[in-house]
């Protein structure tokens, strides 16, 4: 017997708009023992809480957000599905959670890289390590073309074009970053400044087991802090950022490890 864990809390430390939910409750061992009747709780994403494990079963990961600010409608921040024995693993939450392991398979699943995925839970027996780790970060800017030149190095982030009929010049450029860089801005506008649109994700939360043993099942990872401006849920935007010219350290947050140890790997921030 004995309580539920908790789930972790969600938008530490607290910002306006919200970065982020809680996770969802464990449950426990009901007795007499043995029995496999407990699960870890689902991670919390960027636009709900992860769900509370019931009985055997896993809980489903927090949905992400959907976000278009690439152009392409893309859903980042899913926390990871928590470990159980028997029955299946809680599922990923919508934009690159991970799934919960459990028996036999017992691995739960990595969170997808760039989206900022909470890992998924280890299942049952789930020793040497086979919980999830947390996918990495992403950091994207969005700005007219006119007067505007965006350069990203290294070679790996990229500068793309968008149409778009309000713009000014009708179509905007996105530099999106998948790896930590540089991002550089030659304004020619008389003004020496502009309005930028963004999107900032951190690497999600890697899941684990809290003891070494057969009967020791994970939560899922919560996913990366989200924040953004002009694009997604209209609750979680904040407002433009006004950028002049000059280089920009990009830092993108790596997916927190998975572990068995106690607490597991939190991912790293992103930062523009």
């Amino acid at each position: 017997g004995g309580s539920p864990i908790a789930g972790a809390a969600g938008n530490t430390p607290p910002s306006d708009p919200p970065q982020g939910n809680s996770g969802g409750a464990g449950s426990v061992r009901s007795a007499p023992f043995p029995t496999n009747d407990e699960a870890g709780g689902g991670g919390g994403g960027a636009t709900a809480a992860g769900s509370n494990a019931s009985g055997a079963t896993g809980g489903n990961g927090g949905a992400g957000a959907p976000n278009n600010i690439t152009g392409t409608a893309t859903t980042y921040a899913g926390g990871g599905g928590g470990g159980t024995a028997d029955n299946p693993g809680g599922s990923g939450g919508a934009g690159g959670g991970g799934a919960g392991g459990d028996d036999p398979s017992s691995a739960g699943v990595a969170g997808t890289a760039n989206t900022g995925g909470g890992g998924g839970g280890a299942g049952a027996n789930a020793h040497p390590v086979l919980s999830g780790a947390g996918g990495s970060g992403i950091v994207i800017a969005r700005a007219p073309t006119s007067g505007i030149n965006f350069t990203a190095s290294p070679g790996t982030n990229t500068i793309t074009f968008v149409a778009n009929p309000s713009s000014p010049s009708g179509v905007d450029q996105v530099a999106t970053f998948t790896t930590s860089g540089n991002f550089g801005i030659a304004d020619g506008d008389a003004t020496g400044f502009f309005l930028a649109d963004y999107l900032v994700v951190g690497g999600g939360g890697g899941s684990g087991s809290v003891s070494a043993g057969p009967t020791s099942k994970g939560g899922g990872g919560g996913a990366g802090g989200y924040r953004t401006s002009g694009y997604g849920p209209s609750p979680l935007q904040g407002s433009s950022l006004v950028l002049s010219p000059g280089p920009y350290s990009i830092t993108v947050g790596g997916g927190g490890p998975a572990s068995c140890s106690v607490p597991v790997g939190n991912g790293s921030p992103s930062s523009f």
